[in-house]
């Protein structure tokens, strides 16, 4: 019988393998023999440790998001729910959620396939958009529209939305479809480029919303 140790390692490499290849490929062009194969490992086993290649799926959702999940937007804002009525407070507040958002997406200690996982999802209808939409977007978004009406309360609902888009959109925008010469061999921005990403989606919004630079 399989040690736990060596019983997780499997599930990790198939988790890794199917991560990589729908990076690369999308979810709906991978097969079960496909992911076996880049694992090294049985096929049998997508189904010992899974159920089906649709929850193997699922776990990979969830690995890819999973630093977001742990630090969601709205957990940012709410440690500066002290500081939120004053324009001080509300640009610390709109710096720690940026940061948040691009350490989450981009950290160099993720798996270079992380940050592509949302990206491949949302090209088309399909069942893991519930998961990502239900976990990640829907309370991102509303954290995010909360805070613009805090911020810019003569704001109607469109310019909400519109400024809420502003917040994430330069960050959402990187994670697919880079030139290849701004990303390393391993597939990542490097960390200059990231703080650089940072410093001018601060800036930028900081500008809009009537902000004072920190």
């Amino acid at each position: 019988m399989a040690t736990y140790s060596t019983s997780e390692k499997t599930r990790q490499a198939f988790i890794k393998a199917t991560g990589e290849l729908a990076a690369e490929r999308g979810f709906s062009d991978i097969s079960i023999r496909l992911i076996a194969e880049r694992a090294g490992e049985n096929i049998s086993g997508i189904h010992y440790h899974f159920g089906s290649k649709e929850k193997l799926f699922e776990e990979v959702v969830r690995a890819a998001t999973k630093k977001h999940r742990e630090n969601p937007s709205s957990k940012i804002f709410q440690s500066f729910q002290n500081e939120l009525n004053t324009p001080k407070g509300q640009s610390k507040a709109l710096k720690a959620v940026i940061h948040g958002f691009i350490v989450a997406v981009f950290s160099p200690k993720n798996p270079w396939w992380h940050s592509y996982i949302p990206y491949q999802i949302m090209q088309s209808e399909n069942p893991l958009q519930k998961i990502l939409k239900e976990e990640i977007i829907t309370p991102d978004v509303t954290a995010i529209r909360e805070f613009v009406k805090r911020v810019k309360p003569e704001f109607g609902n469109e310019k909400v939305m519109l400024y809420t888009k502003i917040i994430q959109g330069s960050i959402i925008m990187h994670t697919h479809d880079i030139e290849d010469g701004l990303l390393g061999s391993g597939r990542k921005y490097s960390l200059e480029y990231l703080q650089e990403l940072e410093r001018v989606t601060i800036r930028q919004n900081q500008f809009l919303l009537g902000l004072p630079f920190l």
